[in-house]
């Protein structure tokens, strides 16, 4: 697999590198929580599906951790980064991770993109704060199809 090539490696690599540049250069404390529980969608393109998925979050300054679930459980979120407008963190979804990069445009909602390592497929996510939406554990989470793997292609 030739990671170099194509678009979306570059375009995904360019963002990876900004975010970095511009979340170092921020000192100031955070001014959105993110403290809470978080409700939404992850669309991926490619491979036509979405499904809902769900994240608590707790915040100290400029730390951030939680758990993302869906319909397949929860995995506990890491690399995290938050400078009170870009948000990023990672997945494990063995053997690859799906990386999140995104903006928290108020207290109540976020959105962003996200890119599978495995198969280089990336694609868009938002989610709402809402305690109300706390993950039921419903059938309806899961995305049209049978993939085990809803991330790859």
């Amino acid at each position: 697999m030739n990671i170099t090539k194509g678009l979306p490696f570059r375009f995904l690599m360019t963002a990876a590198i900004t975010f970095i540049i511009l979340t170092g250069c921020s000192q100031d404390e955070p001014t959105i929580d993110v403290t809470g529980y978080w409700s939404g969608k992850i669309l991926n393109p490619s491979a036509k599906t979405a499904w809902e998925f769900h994240m608590y979050l707790e915040q100290d300054g400029r730390e951030i951790s939680g758990v993302y679930s869906d319909y397949r459980g929860g995995i506990t979120i890491r690399n995290t980064s938050y400078d009170g407008e870009n948000i990023g963190f990672i997945i494990d979804v063995y053997p690859e991770i799906v990386t999140f990069f995104g903006m928290v445009d108020s207290s109540s909602y976020m959105s962003g993109t996200w890119s599978y390592s495995g198969d280089d497929n990336n694609g868009t996510w938002y989610l709402e704060n809402d305690a109300s939406k706390i993950d039921t554990g419903d059938e309806d989470d899961e995305p049209a199809g049978d993939s085990s793997n809803p991330f790859s292609r």
